[in-house]
């Protein structure tokens, strides 16, 4: 369970790191590695996993694959969700 978990957070790592610098790179090296984070998502999908928690979190993020990396895509949509998090704690 540990590997799953360990892959998909140095995924998201990555991918946000990426969207930090978008700026810095050209478009064309912005889309490649844009497409390598979805690859390497793929590739955690295409895994068999053997530990059920593994399997059940592997079977939510197929079912929000489209939704995931929209940060990545949409400079509107930020990585993170500290402005929701701010909003509840202003309530």
């Amino acid at each position: 369970m540990v590997a799953v978990f360990q892959k998909l957070k140095r995924l998201i790592h990555d991918a946000i790191r990426l969207r930090k610098c978008k700026d810095e790179l050209s478009e064309q090296s912005y889309r490649h590695r844009s497409e390598r984070m979805e690859k390497r998502l793929q590739m955690l999908f295409g895994h068999s996993w053997s530990n059920k928690e593994a399997k059940r979190l592997i079977k939510r993020l197929r079912r929000h694959k489209d939704e995931l990396f929209t940060f990545l895509y949409n400079d509107e949509v930020p990585y993170d969700n500290n402005f929701a998090e701010r909003s509840i704690r202003v309530q």
